[in-house]
Protein backbone atom coordinates (compact mmCIF):
# COMPACT_ATOMS: atom_id res chain seq x y z
CA UNK A 1 0.00 0.00 0.00
CA UNK A 2 3.01 2.06 0.78
CA UNK A 3 4.34 1.86 -2.95
CA UNK A 4 1.18 2.47 -4.06
CA UNK A 5 0.47 5.90 -2.06
CA UNK A 6 3.33 6.84 -3.15
CA UNK A 7 2.85 6.45 -6.56
CA UNK A 8 -0.66 8.49 -6.58
CA UNK A 9 1.03 11.59 -4.42
CA UNK A 10 3.33 11.43 -7.02
CA UNK A 11 1.14 11.27 -10.21
CA UNK A 12 -0.80 13.90 -8.37
CA UNK A 13 1.79 16.14 -8.57
CA UNK A 14 2.83 15.53 -11.71
CA UNK A 15 -0.52 16.01 -13.23
CA UNK A 16 -0.82 19.82 -11.61
CA UNK A 17 2.02 20.55 -12.74
CA UNK A 18 1.14 24.47 -13.63
CA UNK A 19 4.41 24.50 -16.06
CA UNK A 20 3.14 21.59 -17.88
CA UNK A 21 -0.12 23.09 -18.79
CA UNK A 22 0.49 26.86 -19.82
CA UNK A 23 1.14 25.63 -23.15
CA UNK A 24 -1.96 24.01 -23.85
CA UNK A 25 -4.04 26.82 -22.30
CA UNK A 26 -2.56 28.61 -24.60
CA UNK A 27 -3.14 26.69 -27.95
CA UNK A 28 -7.05 26.44 -26.82
CA UNK A 29 -7.05 29.80 -25.91
CA UNK A 30 -5.84 31.07 -29.64
CA UNK A 31 -7.99 28.36 -31.18
CA UNK A 32 -11.17 29.77 -29.71
CA UNK A 33 -10.27 32.98 -29.81
CA UNK A 34 -9.37 32.81 -33.41
CA UNK A 35 -11.91 31.05 -34.39
CA UNK A 36 -14.89 33.83 -32.27
CA UNK A 37 -13.01 36.75 -33.66
CA UNK A 38 -14.15 38.80 -36.37
CA UNK A 39 -12.32 39.61 -39.12
CA UNK A 40 -10.87 43.40 -37.82
CA UNK A 41 -10.69 41.77 -34.50
CA UNK A 42 -8.16 38.94 -35.31
CA UNK A 43 -5.11 40.91 -35.02
CA UNK A 44 -5.92 41.42 -30.96
CA UNK A 45 -5.50 37.40 -30.35
CA UNK A 46 -1.72 37.18 -29.76
CA UNK A 47 -1.66 40.15 -27.21
CA UNK A 48 -4.96 37.84 -25.21
CA UNK A 49 -3.31 35.04 -25.49
CA UNK A 50 -0.27 36.48 -24.11
CA UNK A 51 -1.66 37.23 -20.91
CA UNK A 52 -1.90 33.83 -19.95
CA UNK A 53 -0.78 31.84 -16.80
CA UNK A 54 -0.61 29.15 -15.25
CA UNK A 55 0.24 29.32 -11.34
CA UNK A 56 0.88 26.59 -9.01
CA UNK A 57 -1.19 27.25 -5.41
CA UNK A 58 -1.32 24.91 -2.34
CA UNK A 59 -3.52 24.84 0.46
CA UNK A 60 -3.01 23.45 4.18
CA UNK A 61 -4.82 20.32 2.74
CA UNK A 62 -4.71 20.59 -0.99
CA UNK A 63 -2.83 21.90 -4.32
CA UNK A 64 -3.50 22.83 -7.58
CA UNK A 65 -2.65 25.49 -10.21
CA UNK A 66 -4.69 28.21 -11.62
CA UNK A 67 -5.21 29.68 -15.08
CA UNK A 68 -5.44 32.80 -15.85
CA UNK A 69 -5.98 35.35 -18.70
CA UNK A 70 -6.65 39.06 -19.03
CA UNK A 71 -8.06 41.08 -21.34
CA UNK A 72 -5.31 41.74 -23.88
CA UNK A 73 -4.44 45.33 -24.45
CA UNK A 74 -2.54 46.92 -27.09
CA UNK A 75 0.03 49.94 -25.19
CA UNK A 76 -1.04 53.23 -27.94
CA UNK A 77 2.17 54.94 -28.11
CA UNK A 78 0.98 57.55 -30.54
CA UNK A 79 -1.06 58.68 -27.70
CA UNK A 80 1.95 59.65 -25.50
CA UNK A 81 3.81 61.88 -27.97
CA UNK A 82 3.75 65.11 -25.62
CA UNK A 83 5.83 62.37 -23.23
CA UNK A 84 8.22 61.47 -26.51
CA UNK A 85 8.43 65.23 -26.99
CA UNK A 86 10.05 65.77 -23.53
CA UNK A 87 12.40 62.74 -23.51
CA UNK A 88 13.66 63.83 -26.92
CA UNK A 89 15.00 67.10 -25.04
CA UNK A 90 16.10 65.23 -21.98
CA UNK A 91 20.35 64.87 -21.28
CA UNK A 92 21.92 63.17 -18.22
CA UNK A 93 24.67 60.85 -17.40
CA UNK A 94 23.95 57.08 -17.73
CA UNK A 95 21.77 55.54 -15.33
CA UNK A 96 19.98 59.15 -14.17
CA UNK A 97 16.33 59.57 -14.69
CA UNK A 98 16.83 62.22 -17.52
CA UNK A 99 18.96 59.53 -19.79
CA UNK A 100 16.23 57.07 -18.99
CA UNK A 101 13.94 59.49 -20.75
CA UNK A 102 16.21 59.70 -24.05
CA UNK A 103 16.55 55.68 -24.15
CA UNK A 104 12.75 56.17 -24.15
CA UNK A 105 12.37 57.96 -26.49
CA UNK A 106 14.94 56.18 -29.04
CA UNK A 107 13.27 52.95 -27.94
CA UNK A 108 9.55 54.28 -29.29
CA UNK A 109 11.00 56.95 -32.15
CA UNK A 110 9.80 54.73 -35.31
CA UNK A 111 6.41 54.73 -33.23
CA UNK A 112 6.81 58.37 -33.12
CA UNK A 113 7.36 58.81 -36.93
CA UNK A 114 4.72 56.05 -38.25
CA UNK A 115 1.78 58.10 -36.57
CA UNK A 116 3.09 61.44 -38.02
CA UNK A 117 3.11 59.94 -41.48
CA UNK A 118 -0.37 58.24 -40.92
CA UNK A 119 -1.65 61.62 -39.69
CA UNK A 120 0.02 63.46 -42.17
CA UNK A 121 -1.69 61.19 -44.57
CA UNK A 122 -5.40 61.39 -43.54
CA UNK A 123 -5.61 64.41 -41.92
CA UNK A 124 -3.28 66.90 -42.91
CA UNK A 125 -4.09 70.26 -44.63
CA UNK A 126 -1.45 70.34 -46.99
CA UNK A 127 -0.28 73.21 -49.39
CA UNK A 128 1.21 73.70 -52.70
CA UNK A 129 4.59 73.34 -51.23
CA UNK A 130 3.73 69.84 -49.17
CA UNK A 131 2.10 68.33 -52.34
CA UNK A 132 5.45 68.83 -54.26
CA UNK A 133 7.25 67.32 -51.15
CA UNK A 134 5.19 64.60 -50.94
CA UNK A 135 4.08 62.60 -47.43
CA UNK A 136 7.12 61.09 -46.18
CA UNK A 137 9.25 64.15 -46.73
CA UNK A 138 6.38 66.23 -44.87
CA UNK A 139 6.56 63.62 -41.78
CA UNK A 140 10.14 64.07 -41.94
CA UNK A 141 10.08 67.74 -41.21
CA UNK A 142 7.51 67.55 -38.59
CA UNK A 143 9.41 65.36 -36.94
CA UNK A 144 12.43 67.10 -36.87
CA UNK A 145 10.36 69.90 -35.39
CA UNK A 146 9.10 67.60 -32.74
CA UNK A 147 12.37 65.76 -31.79
CA UNK A 148 15.47 67.45 -33.54
CA UNK A 149 18.40 68.54 -31.93
CA UNK A 150 18.19 72.05 -33.21
CA UNK A 151 15.51 74.56 -31.15
CA UNK A 152 14.41 77.72 -31.69
CA UNK A 153 11.07 79.76 -30.44
CA UNK A 154 9.59 78.95 -34.30
CA UNK A 155 10.14 75.53 -33.91
CA UNK A 156 8.69 75.56 -30.36
CA UNK A 157 5.91 77.10 -31.37
CA UNK A 158 5.15 74.84 -34.55
CA UNK A 159 5.72 71.97 -31.84
CA UNK A 160 2.62 72.75 -29.58
CA UNK A 161 0.14 73.09 -31.69
CA UNK A 162 1.61 69.45 -33.89
CA UNK A 163 1.28 67.90 -30.89
CA UNK A 164 -2.55 68.78 -30.10
CA UNK A 165 -2.96 67.89 -33.33
CA UNK A 166 -1.06 64.34 -33.26
CA UNK A 167 -2.06 63.18 -30.00
CA UNK A 168 -5.80 64.15 -30.93
CA UNK A 169 -5.29 61.94 -34.20
CA UNK A 170 -3.62 59.10 -32.14
CA UNK A 171 -6.64 58.80 -29.66
CA UNK A 172 -9.32 58.71 -32.02
CA UNK A 173 -6.81 56.19 -33.31
CA UNK A 174 -6.71 54.00 -30.85
CA UNK A 175 -10.64 54.16 -29.68
CA UNK A 176 -11.74 53.14 -33.14
CA UNK A 177 -8.85 50.59 -33.46
CA UNK A 178 -9.98 49.38 -29.37
CA UNK A 179 -12.26 46.49 -28.89
CA UNK A 180 -15.01 47.29 -26.79
CA UNK A 181 -16.32 46.07 -23.10
CA UNK A 182 -18.67 43.22 -24.23
CA UNK A 183 -16.35 41.72 -27.17
CA UNK A 184 -13.54 41.24 -24.53
CA UNK A 185 -16.02 39.44 -21.61
CA UNK A 186 -17.22 37.13 -24.74
CA UNK A 187 -13.52 36.16 -25.09
CA UNK A 188 -12.69 35.86 -21.62
CA UNK A 189 -15.93 33.69 -21.19
CA UNK A 190 -15.15 31.58 -23.88
CA UNK A 191 -11.32 30.84 -23.15
CA UNK A 192 -12.61 30.15 -19.57
CA UNK A 193 -15.35 27.20 -20.82
CA UNK A 194 -13.18 25.93 -23.24
CA UNK A 195 -10.97 25.72 -20.51
CA UNK A 196 -13.22 23.63 -18.14
CA UNK A 197 -13.90 20.83 -21.12
CA UNK A 198 -9.97 20.40 -21.70
CA UNK A 199 -9.49 20.06 -18.13
CA UNK A 200 -12.43 17.62 -17.26
CA UNK A 201 -10.57 15.59 -20.62
CA UNK A 202 -6.84 15.72 -19.67
CA UNK A 203 -6.92 15.71 -16.51
CA UNK A 204 -7.95 11.91 -15.34
CA UNK A 205 -5.58 11.02 -18.49
CA UNK A 206 -3.01 12.68 -17.35
CA UNK A 207 -2.98 11.43 -13.95
CA UNK A 208 -3.38 8.04 -15.18
CA UNK A 209 -0.94 7.91 -17.31
CA UNK A 210 1.77 9.68 -14.26
CA UNK A 211 0.64 6.92 -11.90
CA UNK A 212 1.31 3.97 -14.34
CA UNK A 213 4.60 5.56 -14.26
CA UNK A 214 5.30 6.10 -11.13
CA UNK A 215 3.84 3.08 -10.07
CA UNK A 216 6.14 0.76 -12.84
CA UNK A 217 8.86 3.30 -10.89
CA UNK A 218 8.24 2.23 -7.69
CA UNK A 219 7.71 -1.43 -8.57
CA UNK A 220 11.48 -1.36 -10.27
CA UNK A 221 13.10 0.89 -7.36
CA UNK A 222 11.86 -1.93 -5.08
CA UNK A 223 12.61 -5.12 -7.45
CA UNK A 224 16.67 -3.52 -7.67
CA UNK A 225 16.61 -3.43 -3.79
CA UNK A 226 15.53 -6.44 -3.28
CA UNK A 227 18.07 -8.04 -5.95
CA UNK A 228 20.70 -6.02 -3.52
Amino acid sequence: MGRVKTAVDTAMVRTLDAAYWLPRAKEIAAKVLLALAEPQHKEYVPAFVETVTSEAWRGETSAGFVLKMRGGTRVELPVALPFLFEAARASGRPGSPAHRLKEIFWEHRDTAYDTILDWVRAEKRKSPEDVELGDEKVANRIYAILFGRERTWGRDLAAGGLLRALTDFARRQAAAESLDVETVATWLMAVLLAWEKMLEAELPRRFAAEFEKAHLSGRQASAEGGKA
